[in-house]
């Protein structure tokens, strides 16, 4: 009985909201990230003189390569670590492997720092599931569509944002500033 009575206190908690934009802005952040480094390609290209598959192929992968990674070990770190700690310690991870990354001499220690970002991201929208779960036990399927909506969003307002930041510092300093966006979360 004591169950019911604490999913009822949590559905009328007005925290929930609050969990549901956050976890929107997470995934604003990550899949933006993620787009953004297209614009980065042809300066990756140019920097550390190599082929556009290589590049492409360092971008492209680190989205996934994160998320496949990191998802079974934290079902362990779960049970020991609470959502937001293991939130705050993914968000350091992606933003100390892009922050890396800005100081890689060539395209392999480029590939490895934003792997190791890559795996931050993972960690952070893997935790952030669980407390929507909590505060939305009877809507999850709505709360979880609706903060995935920020992708898309993040897909259209990050990329822009990084072409005026590559215009104005160059792009070794624009990804040190994209390395902002996972301290946010």
């Amino acid at each position: 009985m004591s169950r019911i009575k604490a999913d009822l206190k949590r559905a009328a908690d007005p925290w929930r909201w609050m969990i549901l934009l956050s976890r929107f802005f997470v995934t604003f952040f990550l899949v933006g990230n993620f787009k953004a480094m297209g614009v980065f390609l042809p300066h990756i290209e140019s920097g550390f003189d190599t082929n556009t598959a290589s590049a492409g192929f360092v971008i492209g992968s680190s989205l996934g390569f994160g998320f496949i990674c990191i998802g079974p070990f934290l079902g362990i770190v779960k049970a020991v670590w609470s959502a937001r700690r293991i939130t705050i310690v993914g968000g350091c991870i992606s933003a100390m492997g892009i922050l890396a990354a800005t100081f890689s001499p060539s395209i392999v220690p480029f590939a490895t720092f934003i792997l190791i970002s890559s795996v931050g991201g993972g960690i952070v929208d893997f935790a952030v599931i669980q407390p929507l779960l909590d505060y939305f036990p009877e809507d999850f399927a709505m709360a979880n569509g609706a903060s995935l909506a920020g992708g898309p969003v993040g897909m259209m307002v990050v990329p822009p944002t990084m072409e005026y930041l590559l215009s104005v510092y160059g792009w070794n300093a624009a990804l040190g500033l994209l390395r902002r966006y996972p301290l946010t979360l």
